[in-house]
This record gives structure tokens, sequence and C-alpha cells, in this order.
């Protein structure tokens, strides 16, 4: 039902007020598979909100994804830890992903106050040593803090993908580089990657982040003027696979540029 709802909505053949009465009938919804299908679809809606009703979807946003913080919060209470030492890992994994679903579209999409100042806490805690910041809680805060941060945010998280020895905190610290929003700072994330700064590895989880809806416009107007530097930069084999990451778009406007742009460069990938 959710799947198939952007597509009938992109069709013309239902409105944008019977989409979002459909929501509406998932309240208190605590699937996590359910859930990924309700924020996917939040995510879209929010590409064509137009300004005037951002404060009324982002209201939406917040009363469909607040009770499953409430029972969740930022982490797992240590007493249900002891409790779940009888459940299955499935559903540990579950609720952790359910939770990080949750906290990011409320920060972004639903642009909750109260969870983007825990965030920026916790990740200022995080990246100080503070060891009560677990490192996935500190890698989740750093994500959503990073999306309504600032330069110092930035170059403190710069400083940890140089210095991280452990690969999921360096993937952690990548991927919150490219989670910013301000757009100064985004084409900065986005420059590292024509540099020897960065590991060719990382650019497997730079790219997809930056070119995530929101900033996606943003990334491939950086991109059409450093395409030279990128393709000096990654090896001809992995080419193909920037141009797939860059020509994900939901406009045909969108589509068609890209296309264009692409065009001249995909035979000599081959």
């Amino acid at each position: 039902l959710l799947a198939g709802a952007w597509a009938l909505l992109s069709a013309g053949e239902t409105s944008i007020a019977s989409t979002v009465s459909l929501l509406r009938a998932f309240h208190g919804e605590q699937r996590r598979i359910v859930v990924e299908a309700v924020v996917d679809l939040l995510g879209r809606l929010d590409e064509i909100t137009p300004e005037a009703d951002r404060p009324a979807f982002e209201k939406l946003v917040r009363d469909l994804l607040h009770p499953i913080v409430a029972r969740l919060g930022w982490s797992p209470d240590p007493r249900a830890k002891k409790e779940c030492a009888r459940c299955s890992t499935a559903s540990t994994d579950d609720d952790n992903l359910l939770r990080t679903a949750a906290l990011e579209a409320l920060a972004t999409l639903g642009n909750d106050r109260v969870v983007q100042r825990a965030a920026r806490e916790r990740a200022d805690l995080f990246l100080r040593g503070d060891k009560d910041v677990s490192p996935e809680n500190g890698q989740l805060a750093l994500r959503i803090a990073a999306h309504h941060g600032d330069r110092a945010l930035f170059d403190a998280i710069e400083k940890r993908v140089f210095a991280s020895t452990a690969s999921t905190d360096r993937t952690a610290a990548v991927t919150a580089l490219a989670s910013f929003d301000d757009p100064a700072l985004l084409r900065r994330a986005l420059e590292l990657a024509t540099t020897e700064k960065l590991r060719l590895s990382d650019l497997r989880y730079l790219l997809p982040t930056a070119f995530r809806p929101r900033t996606e416009k943003l990334a491939f107007a950086w991109l059409e003027g450093r395409w030279d530097a990128v393709e000096k930069r990654v090896p001809r084999a992995a080419l193909g696979r920037v141009v797939g990451i860059a020509s994900r778009t939901c406009s045909s406007e969108g589509a068609d540029r890209r296309r264009a742009f692409f065009a001249p460069k995909t035979p000599q990938l081959e």
C-alpha cells in the first residue's frame, strides 16, 4: 500500500491529501519495515512540499514518529538490555534500525529542534571522547547533527576522519561529512573526493550520501564543474558507479540534464 502510494501520486491518480490521510493511518506503527516505508514516502513528499505547507508537513512527521522515539529513546535502556538477553539478535537489530530511521527523519524531515539539539550534544561529547556515549550512538549523533551543523562541527568531524583507525568509525565520519545541508560545507566535503586526503574506498559512502534527495541538485552542480578532477582521481572501472549515483533523481528535468551531461562520457567508460 505504502510502496504504491508515490507511484499513484506521481501519476496523478491520487491527491496529496489522500496520501497524507494514508500516512496518518500508520500513527503509532512500530514495525520496522512498515516505518521505513512511511519514512521513504515522507521523504518523497518532502521534495514536493511548498514552503507555505512546510510547517504542517513537519508536524505530520513529528506526529507519526514521536511515539517510536518515546519508546526507544536514543539508546537501549540498561534494564531492557538485561531483559533482552533472552531476546533474539534480530529483534535488537530491528529496534536499532527503527531508532535510527525515526531519529534521522525527525531531525531532517520533521525539523525537530529537540532531536537536533540532543544530536549536537551527543556528537560533541562523542568527538571529545566521552565514554558515556557509545560508538553506535555517537556515530548516529554525528550524522544527525551534521544536517544542521556549522563549520566548527565540520572541522571536528573532518579531523576524526583522518585520525580514525577503526573502519566503522571512519565510515561514520565520512558519511557525516556528506550529511551537511549547508551548501558551502557540503561542497567542501565533496571537494575532498578530488584529493588524496580521502581514500578511494571512502567515496562509496561520501557520494551516495551527498546525492540524497535534499542535496542532489547541489551535488550534481558540483560534479558538473569538477568532473575532470573526479575523472583523474577515480579509476575508470569505478567511474560508472559514480555516474550511477549521480544519475539518480526524481524530476524529469533533472534526469534530462544528467543524461545530456553523461551521454558523451558514457562510451568512454565502456
